[in-house]
């Protein structure tokens, strides 16, 4: 039987090789539900920027909006992954937030939202070791993972060391 050699190996991260547990997000409530998210630990740094303008209501709104664009936008045949980073600045601009103040904001709202995300997302080993594996197949020795700017935020260098090691 013939071996299979390939160029790359594309893999979706969550839920795949990482395991992702959203119960260890707060719980807020939004549009009258009860839901997970890294929102609620956001709120001093948006207080201590916006003051009194800041409004959870209106941001949650406004951050909402800014994903329901992004999800139609996924279904383009071109559509890119849009960084958290991206994400805050485009909520702040609907909030009419000046540049000066939502450039260091959305930076600072990132920095927040990757490390929660980070303290409740895991790479089992296994899942480490079949990359491994795996890498040893590519005759390049390289890998492409899919939102792989989310990678490098996340900083899953588990698989990047994995990767450069093979």
């Amino acid at each position: 039987m013939a071996e299979h050699r390939y160029k790359a190996v594309v893999i979706d991260l969550f839920d795949t090789l990482v395991t992702w547990n959203p119960d260890a997000l707060p719980v807020m409530q939004f549009r009258g539900r009860e839901i997970r998210s890294t929102t609620p630990l956001l709120y001093a740094a948006l207080e201590t920027a916006l003051g009194e303008r800041f409004d959870r209501e209106k941001f949650s709104e406004a951050h909402a909006s800014v994903y329901t664009d992004i999800f139609s936008g996924r279904a383009k045949a071109d559509a890119l992954e849009i960084t958290c980073r991206e994400r805050f600045v485009r909520t702040l601009k609907i909030l009419n937030v000046d540049e000066r103040v939502a450039d260091p904001l959305a930076e600072n709202l990132r920095r927040i939202h990757m490390a929660r995300v980070r303290e409740v997302t895991k790479a089992p080993q296994p899942r480490i070791d079949a990359i491994q594996v795996q890498l040893k197949k590519v005759p390049e020795q390289t890998i492409e993972f899919q939102k792989l700017e989310r990678n490098r935020r996340i900083g899953l260098t588990q698989f990047q060391q994995a990767a450069q090691r093979t």
